[in-house]
């Protein structure tokens, strides 16, 4: 997901570290349960505030170069 802070970079990818054996696999879990893996983002969040701006499916290599790419 990505997620909007009140920090410096403002932006983040936050990845749900549930392994998934393909992309489509996973593109159907977030259709699925789009409202419990919300749930457990917002309870796991130590900030009042945040947006999020985005959700897909990606591998942790992927997510750690957008992060990259954002400053972090």
């Amino acid at each position: 997901m990505l997620i909007l802070l009140d920090h410096n970079p403002p932006t983040v990818w936050v990845q749900y570290t549930k392994p998934f054996s393909s992309t489509t696999s996973c593109v159907e879990y977030i259709a699925e349960s789009h409202p419990i893996i919300l749930e457990k983002l917002y309870n796991n969040m130590k900030m009042n505030e945040f947006k999020i701006l985005d959700m897909k499916c990606m591998t942790h290599p992927e997510a750690v170069e957008l992060n990259n790419k954002l400053g972090h």
